[in-house]
């Protein structure tokens, strides 16, 4: 029997599948990081980190080279980044995800970060 609420898979299949490996996560994640429906990833060493420029917008023209408008940062796994008010950080997981075909994700920054004023938005 599974534990399933609704299309949101409960914590003890979520865990029994990822133990199984039909959903593959690796690294594996420790118990206390997998909730009813959720799984917390963590960030990588790379993150790509807006240059203050004062320009209001960038220009469509430029849109071919991106990286031009980024700095890029390497952080020590227990290391931290400092977010300026108004500035864009691109960051990646150190986490592999795969789900079967049955199977849909999203992924979501935590709700205290956004009270912070930090989306996360998966592109």
């Amino acid at each position: 029997m599974t534990d399933q609420i609704g299309s949101v898979l409960g914590r003890d299949e979520l865990v029994s599948r990822i133990r199984s490996r039909d959903i593959f996560v690796s690294p594996m994640p420790e118990d206390k990081n997998i909730g009813r429906g959720t799984v917390d990833l963590a960030l990588g060493s790379l993150f790509l980190i807006s240059r203050r420029s004062g320009k209001p917008y960038i220009p469509s023209r430029q849109f071919h080279n991106q990286l031009a408008f980024f700095n890029e940062t390497r952080v020590n796994w227990s290391g931290t980044i400092t977010v300026q008010p108004g500035q864009m950080v691109l960051a990646a997981t150190f986490v592999y995800l795969g789900l079967p075909s049955n199977l849909g994700g999203e992924i979501h920054s935590r709700s205290s970060f956004g009270r912070m004023g930090l989306v996360a938005a998966a592109a």
